[in-house]
């Protein structure tokens, strides 16, 4: 059926459908793989190894077929994982993670924890499983390649002295981190996700450290502030108190009641808009929303088009 002549309804639960339908497939294709791999057909096949087989005779990339052989592996080992992976209460990344801590005793234990994770909170669980040692503090210069550059095939991008064309210098920065470092990191990307979109770690720290040696560095603060009229500008105090009172996460609600739960791309929106008259210095007007649930008040309200397929 073609999508674009599906409403909202049926869109929806169509997509749920394929969903639904692409688990079973994957764990079919997982539990195949399994019972191939049992019975060493790649070998008999003229393959050297299953992987081979996966990607010269099934057309398979390298990472695909490496995650589909690990999680076979897995299933042959706990063949309880397959009705997880098939329910999407565990992830095929997950099955990849989980393959080598899945022969002990605690086996059972793991798997339950694991139900329901994300990869980033599966790989949180099994990594005291295998711990290593923490990284020392280290800056080594490197020289990089531009992304212009870098996209090129490597012989493209040599010069004839050996380095890279066009290369400049960078720093790689390696430390260890603890929880607090990666809460904050991941809130810092999130609040600055308008002025960083690709969420580098680069741009994040230096735009940390700025702020922080703004503050702390007598010689970089301003000598006085120069006073501004009355603007449609949300004041400070308003954004501090509708941040508070929406608790950092985005305010809409749909006809059934249900919240939206994005913590990325806030926008302060004002409830009337400032365009038919709605001020800026009233809590009550002032509302937290993402970027899409903002837009889509603005089309609600006609003050911009309707977004089109193609940019949502």
């Amino acid at each position: 059926m073609n999508p674009t002549e599906l409403n909202d309804d049926e869109l929806l639960r169509c997509l749920k459908n394929l969903v639904r339908q692409e688990r079973e497939d994957t764990a079919a294709v997982v539990a195949h793989l399994a019972e191939v791999d049992n019975r060493n057909l790649a070998r008999e096949r003229a393959y050297p190894s299953l992987f081979e087989y996966c990607v010269k005779e099934l057309g398979y990339s390298e990472p695909s077929a490496f995650h589909r052989i690990r999680a076979a592996r897995a299933v042959r080992k706990r063949p309880e994982l397959l009705d997880l992976l098939r329910r999407g209460e565990v992830h095929l990344r997950s099955l990849v993670l989980l393959h080598p801590h899945l022969d002990g005793e605690g086996a059972l234990e793991i798997i339950q924890q694991a139900r329901g994770k994300t990869v980033q909170e599966v790989s949180a669980l099994v990594a005291p499983l295998c711990p290593r040692p923490a990284p020392r503090d280290a800056i080594r210069v490197i020289a990089v390649r531009p992304a212009s550059v870098g996209d090129l095939p490597l012989f493209a991008a040599v010069a004839p002295g050996g380095l890279p064309a066009q290369s400049e210098l960078k720093w790689e920065v390696s430390f260890g981190a603890g929880s607090r470092l990666r809460e904050l990191l991941d809130r810092a990307r999130a609040l600055l996700c308008h002025r960083f979109p690709e969420g580098r770690f680069e741009d994040i720290f230096t735009a940390a450290l700025e702020a922080l040696l703004n503050l702390k560095d007598p010689n970089l603060w301003p000598e006085g502030r120069k006073t501004k009229s009355r603007t449609r500008k949300i004041p400070k105090w308003i954004r501090r108190r509708v941040w508070k009172r929406d608790h950092g996460r985005c305010a809409y609600k749909a006809p059934d009641g249900r919240r939206c739960a994005s913590r990325r791309a806030l926008e302060f929106d004002h409830v009337r808009p400032w365009a038919l008259g709605g001020g800026s210095n009233d809590p009550s007007n002032v509302r937290l929303l993402c970027r899409a649930h903002n837009g889509l008040m603005a089309e609600n309200h006609g003050l911009s088009r309707p977004a089109t397929a193609g940019s949502r």
